[in-house]
């Protein structure tokens, strides 16, 4: 954006040089050369050296922009109430700075059933926090493995079934993990559910 009105302000003043204008008095004169625009001779656009004459107004040079940034403190603002107060990832890129989401968390995987008899699907829809870029999940039996944000399985064979969902953004990942106990579903004795 700097760029464009640098090539604006260049363009204008192009112009301006040749242009042909009326004074005050409504004498006809030569507009003033570039050189005389962008440096009047009263001092009216000198580089500031003070960070309150500067803090709040364009900058009228590059100067002086940097003047200011290497002198002026950065106003500290507070957090608004309820924000995350944990410092994000930043991350060089060439000569940009790039701040980065911190990692996703997953606080339940939401599965209806710990224990189901075989052929009953168990079904995950999780509470995750943050963003989330990737989905895995493993560890179910038809289908096994899936890649969305929610999960639904069904388990044909009998035992304990571990069921984990790894969430990933550019920052980092998270996983989690549940337990779901398969049963015959003739079963008879203790351990089945009545």
């Amino acid at each position: 954006m700097e760029n464009l009105l640098k090539a604006a302000f260049v363009g204008l003043v192009v112009v301006l040089g040749v242009m042909v204008y009326k004074d005050v008095k409504g004498a006809e004169r030569s507009a003033p050369s570039s050189t005389a625009l962008s440096q009047p001779a009263d001092g009216l656009f000198q580089d500031r050296h003070s960070c309150d004459e500067i803090k709040g107004t364009d900058y009228r040079s590059d100067t002086e922009r940097g003047w200011f940034l290497g002198n002026c403190p950065a106003p500290v603002r507070a957090p608004a109430p309820g924000t995350n107060t944990s410092p994000p990832v930043i991350e060089q890129a060439g000569s940009a700075t790039i701040a980065k989401a911190s990692p996703p968390s997953i606080s339940s995987l939401g599965c209806d059933y710990s224990i189901v008899e075989t052929g009953s699907q168990v079904n995950c829809n999780p509470v995750v926090g943050g963003q989330v870029a990737a989905w895995r999940w493993t560890g179910g039996q038809l289908p096994d493995t899936a890649t969305n944000a929610t999960f639904s399985t069904r388990f044909e064979s009998v035992g304990s079934r571990t069921i984990t969902l790894t969430v990933c953004n550019p920052s980092g990942c998270a996983s989690a993990s549940t337990v779901v106990s398969v049963i015959s579903r003739y079963c008879s004795g203790p351990q089945c559910p009545r």
